[in-house]
């Protein structure tokens, strides 16, 4: 009897075993597959980060032969003024009249007398320009100067030394011209 329940306690160790080497064997070939699929993962982003590697340094290889002299630059440069410039060249109608309070004037004549508006805001390709938003009143008035142009602004320098800046909406294609005879903005639409 002492020899069946060896053999019985022998036989349950060994199922007992078996068991056990069954459920470790699961486990490591969880964790086999769980490392297989990183390292897939891993491979992946590993080439695709080696494929813009790749790509970066063909694009400056691509920079470095289309590496162009400081004379071409220039041209270039001047080139995209003058079209900037372009844009803006032309006269510049009053299309409206905002007050201090963002209200629309109505009285355009308390604002500039009975001669009305005259020609308007003439910008040159020249980069010169005449203000002849308003009647000129005296001899003293300065209507006169050179502008520039600075992404949506533009600057207009009078040739008295006073200095305005103009906003332009790409979208309205409108330029602002803020603070014009004191604190009312001129809407300009260009003709």
């Amino acid at each position: 009897m002492k020899n069946k329940s060896f053999n019985g306690l022998f036989i349950f160790l060994h199922v007992l075993s078996i068991v056990f080497i069954i459920i470790i064997s699961y486990f490591l070939f969880s964790l086999y597959e769980d490392n297989r699929s990183i390292l897939n993962k891993y491979s992946k982003l590993s080439s695709e980060v080696n494929g813009l590697k790749e790509s970066i340094k063909d694009m400056q290889k691509i920079n470095n032969d289309l590496d162009v002299d400081s004379s071409d630059t220039n041209i270039s440069t001047n080139e995209k003024t003058k079209s900037d410039i372009s844009n803006f060249v032309g006269t510049w109608k009053v299309s409206k009249i905002i007050d201090s309070n963002g209200n629309e004037e109505s009285d355009y004549m308390s604002l500039f007398g009975s001669g009305g508006f005259g020609r308007g805001l003439i910008l040159n390709q020249d980069k010169t320009f005449i203000d002849e938003v308003g009647v000129t009143i005296s001899s003293e008035d300065t209507t006169n100067g050179n502008f520039e142009v600075n992404g949506s602004n533009i600057t207009l320098k009078f040739s008295n030394g006073v200095v305005k800046t103009l906003k332009y909406n790409s979208q309205t294609k409108l330029l602002e011209f803020p603070n014009y005879l004191g604190d009312h903005t001129l809407i300009l639409k260009k003709q």
